[in-house]
């Protein structure tokens, strides 16, 4: 696609923006895929200005101040307009409708593609179902951590398996949110700015990289879908038994839900979580029912691991009612832990875990120590409630202030 003027740019993402305020004032709402699928094509050319643009078509001072350039330059800007449009919908054939209430044009048909995040140069590969019938709007992401690679070859799979004409409503697949992590081999931050997805929610438009990202995730992710799945592992250094996180710090009816989908999954523990700042959690402060599955440890991955990724992630859909394939979803019988411990490493040194990931422990009870590289002692750690070792550090060398072990805590 030709890349437009700067002011024809301006013009046609101001437009969409209009298109999008007068349905809110009419009562209808376009999904955030309408928007994304507008900020995705101005994207396509990658120089500062578009994607600065792309982040402003969201502000109505700028719809304001486009007024005056638009009458001004109407002429010179409606050629352009108009191939702009014809243009997007060649290359996403569709794949978004305007005005219809976010329902596809493609209904029945697989969309995959990069979304580009505005004002970065970020893009995370996507998969659309659209199913044959109306239902729900449910997201399974993977790759918010980079290294943790089950959760990314299980939805690679589900991707290439799911037959949109099972699916009743839309199913959001999310390949790898930090794509350029993964190609890189980075371990949990993003290679532009350091920092970790999970711990910047809800972000910002005017933060680093991730901190955008976020930003653009509850905009057009979580407010938008009925439900999310997200799948983790451990990962380059991290040894874990597989559970499950719900939510715990969101409104009751929201954590009951939650508690309803973590009870289709097939793992031995599940954890209520306090967190608020990570993707899954923030969607809880969203309102948005959400999950996280932790299956595989030390940035490994294997075919039976993300097979059991993709049985879970099945097993909540056709509970949901979005995946009707023939199969009946199964209520799983796992433990559900109220609270968890996470500890950091008090100093750097090298680390000897004393329980086994899974293991149950007792109060008092020696978890580890750190010694230095002579072998003397710096640090012992000792339990301070009963519980189940839900993952710990690998790796002989471990830093201050870095994860060192968690369990799940067992109420008395």
């Amino acid at each position: 696609m030709p890349a437009l003027c700067h002011c024809a740019r301006y013009r046609v993402l101001a437009a969409c923006f209009v298109v999008r305020r007068d349905n809110k004032r009419t009562g209808r709402f376009l999904a955030g895929a309408d928007t994304r699928a507008f900020i995705l094509a101005a994207g396509r050319n990658r120089n500062v200005d578009d994607l600065r643009f792309a982040r402003y078509c969201r502000c109505e001072h700028a719809v304001r101040q486009d007024s005056g350039h638009a009458r001004r330059r109407h002429r010179r800007t409606r050629q352009y307009k108009k191939h702009y449009f014809s243009s997007a919908e060649r290359i996403y054939k569709g794949a978004y409708s305007i005005g219809d209430g976010g329902k596809s044009l493609n209904t029945g048909k697989k969309i995959q593609q990069f979304v580009n995040v505005p004002g970065t140069r970020l893009n995370y590969p996507e998969t659309v179902i659209f199913g044959a019938h109306d239902g729900k709007c449910v997201t399974v992401s993977a790759g918010v951590h980079c290294r943790e690679y089950v959760g990314i070859q299980a939805v690679i799979e589900l991707a290439r398996t799911i037959d949109p004409k099972d699916i009743y409503g839309e199913l959001h697949l999310v390949h790898a949110f930090n794509y350029d992590g993964l190609i890189c081999r980075c371990s949990d931050v993003f290679p532009s700015d350091g920092k970790n997805l999970n711990r910047v929610f809800p972000g910002s438009t005017c933060g680093t990289d991730a901190e955008k990202l976020a930003a653009f995730l509850e905009e057009t992710v979580i407010r938008h879908s009925d439900c999310i799945v997200d799948l983790h592992s451990g990962g380059g250094y991290e040894y874990l038994t597989p559970h499950v996180y719900l939510h715990g710090a969101a409104a009751p009816e929201v954590c009951a839900q939650s508690q309803e989908l973590a009870m289709h999954v097939g793992v031995p523990y599940a954890v209520r979580s306090q967190a608020k700042n990570g993707f899954y959690s923030h969607a809880g402060t969203c309102g948005v029912p959400a999950v996280l599955i932790e299956r595989g440890c030390c940035g490994l991955w294997s075919e039976d691991e993300s097979s059991r990724d993709i049985e879970d992630v099945k097993n909540i859909l056709r509970f949901l009612g979005v995946l009707r394939d023939g199969i009946p979803s199964a209520r799983k019988n796992l433990r559900i832990f109220d609270r968890g411990e996470y500890l950091d490493a008090p100093v750097s040194g090298c680390w000897y875990p004393a329980k086994a990931v899974g293991e149950r422990i007792k109060a008092g009870e020696s978890l580890g120590r750190i010694c230095d590289i002579f072998g003397e002692l710096l640090h012992e750690e000792f339990a301070k409630h009963d519980g189940v070792i839900l993952y710990q550090t690998a790796s002989l060398g471990i830093e201050k202030d870095c994860p060192m072990v968690a369990y799940a805590i067992e109420e008395r």
